[in-house]
């Protein structure tokens, strides 16, 4: 969205003969998006006098793209830790899709992570998703993953679960913790630190492509002791 504003309004600024000013926000929209490399050199051979200083431009735009980012970056960050809380996580004991039983306790001693979804729920597809590769592409995570289905029919979920060959762990909630967690809407995720208290609680699920940087912030901070 941002890189189409901006070749929109530097084309704009091209037709009011404000070249310069024209050729910085293409070149920052080229920059953000590659789609837009032929405008920006369509703009070149239109005005051949901004030949020259295309290298040279192109490196600026990239380094300040780079800290717009950088900056955009630390204000989720702190956005998201501000959202930090301390209360004991409520004790479960679910039945998983493979058969053994899991409990609040069989995490004890490491951060843990509960995904409260459902096959009906349109934004709780992406999020488990995102999980799966998140917590696939590691070998050693940094915490442990716990999906909780509150589903009514199982073989539904074994449906679902099968065809998206997702390998993280799934339990059904049937009901027993959904008020407690607040899983009658859905997604919602948890943070639960290795002592057993909700770090951080989300609902819902913005698709910004931000959802891995977030989930890992809000691990590294469980991993750490709460300030007075």
């Amino acid at each position: 969205m941002e890189a189409e504003i901006r070749l929109n309004f530097g084309l704009a600024l091209e037709m009011t003969n404000n070249l310069q000013h024209g050729f910085e926000q293409v070149g920052l929209a080229a920059t953000l998006s590659p789609a837009h490399n032929s405008s920006l050199r369509s703009f070149v051979v239109r005005h051949p006098s901004y030949e020259a200083a295309l290298a040279s431009s192109q490196s600026a735009w990239q380094a300040q793209i780079a800290a717009r980012q950088e900056s955009r970056e630390q204000q989720y960050r702190q956005t998201v830790l501000a959202t930090q809380t301390q209360r004991p996580a409520t004790p479960f004991e679910l039945l998983l899709l493979s058969g053994p039983k899991v409990s609040l306790r069989s995490y004890a001693g490491t951060p843990l992570v509960v995904a409260f979804w459902a096959t009906w729920c349109g934004p709780c597809h992406p999020e488990l998703g995102e999980l799966d590769r998140i917590f696939t592409s590691d070998p050693s995570p940094a915490a442990k993953l716990l999906t909780v289905s509150v589903d009514s029919d199982e073989a539904a979920v074994r449906l679902f679960i099968g065809q998206k060959g997702y390998r993280f762990p799934v339990a059904l909630s049937h009901g027993s913790i959904d008020e407690a967690y607040q899983a009658t809407t859905i997604p919602q995720l948890y943070v639960i630190d290795a002592q057993g208290r909700i770090r951080f609680h989300v609902t819902g699920y913005e698709g910004d492509g931000y959802f891995g940087k977030k989930l890992h912030w809000m691990i590294q901070a469980a991993q750490q002791p709460m300030r007075p």
